[in-house]
């Protein structure tokens, strides 16, 4: 004979061991202020689900049976667990909580993101953050898929959105080795590109459109001898002679600053780029993302300008010789 299903209702479970610490239903009905029979019943209910006796009658009340003794430390363990799961809920209720994907161009990691990641850890423990090392070039069809929920990028300042956080405007740099005789002024005209073997990101990108639109304008095509979704591998090919780049300022900070690169600033016309964070357009935002994208905004604003943008007022010597 099969036994029915086991309640687990915690208010039958709480009698269970109200009677087993008083030893007596009637004590119970009286604290409870509830009807003895009512009661009884509901005691005979969990025993016969238990399919034995928890308790054994004797004159003056009620002791538990060995069934009883067994199950009493095991059914505090689990109304500790039910209470503290309900605590959580209802706490949680009231804060952000899931997985938020932030995807973060690589000259942002260290000094916006990390801290970032953080303060998500310290403030809120019940969002989980995954951050991806991605170039802009990749993030468009990420984020157009749902795949990151947000983005620390560049992007062109035309194609900026309302929606988008906007943390700082910067210029672009043709980028070269250190000696470099083009790369002697502070700013190069984009019609000096004709003719130089470049490395830069694949295609689909929103960055090589634009840039293959602006050299249409001034009627030539762009000589591009590797694409390369990679920050490390772009710089490095620079580095070993077999072209130039074009980054964004950031980008450039280490090698500037340790006098490996050369950098001039584009103009003729300039290719201004925006550092924004944008979000993914396919659901709406979490409350779990909207504190993450606050974090980053309030983050990116305690640093100056220089930041964003190192080499504005670098020494030529530095930066661009």
């Amino acid at each position: 004979m099969s036994l029915p299903p086991l309640s687990m209702r915690p208010q039958l479970w709480r009698l269970f061991l109200e009677v087993a610490e008083h030893g007596s239903l009637t004590r119970v009905a009286e604290l409870r202020d509830m009807a003895q029979p009512q009661l009884s019943r509901q005691l005979a209910e969990i025993e016969s689900q238990c399919g034995g006796a928890l308790f054994r009658r004797h004159g003056r009340g009620l002791v538990l049976t060995p069934l009883g003794e067994w199950a009493v430390p095991r059914v505090q363990a689990w109304l500790q667990q039910t209470d503290q799961l309900a605590s959580d809920l209802r706490h949680g209720a009231d804060l952000p909580l899931g997985k938020v994907r932030l995807a973060a161009i690589p000259s942002t990691l260290e000094k916006l993101v990390c801290p970032v990641i953080v303060q998500v850890h310290e403030r809120y423990p019940m969002i989980q953050l995954e951050v991806i090392e991605a170039l802009d070039s990749q993030m468009d069809e990420a984020l157009s898929g749902g795949l990151f929920d947000l983005a620390i990028r560049y992007l062109q300042a035309s194609s900026v959105r309302r929606e988008d956080r906007v943390l700082q405007h910067v210029a672009t740099y043709l980028v070269g080795r250190q000696g470099d005789a083009l790369l002697r002024r502070k700013q190069i005209a984009f019609e000096k590109l004709k003719g130089l073997p470049l490395v830069l990101p694949r295609r689909p990108s929103v960055w090589r459109d634009l840039l293959d639109r602006t050299a249409d304008k001034l009627g030539f095509e762009l000589h591009v001898v590797l694409e390369a979704d990679s920050l490390m591998v772009q710089k490095q090919m620079v580095l070993q002679g077999h072209g130039y780049t074009l980054l964004g300022p950031m980008a450039l900070e280490h090698g500037a600053q340790t006098g490996a690169l050369r950098a001039a600033q584009l103009i003729q016309p300039e290719i201004p780029r925006v550092v924004a964070l944008t979000a993914q357009h396919v659901r709406p935002a979490t409350q779990a993302q909207q504190v993450v994208a606050d974090l980053v905004a309030a983050q990116a604003a305690r640093f100056p300008r220089q930041f964003f943008d190192p080499l504005q007022g670098a020494s030529e010597k530095i930066s661009r010789a």
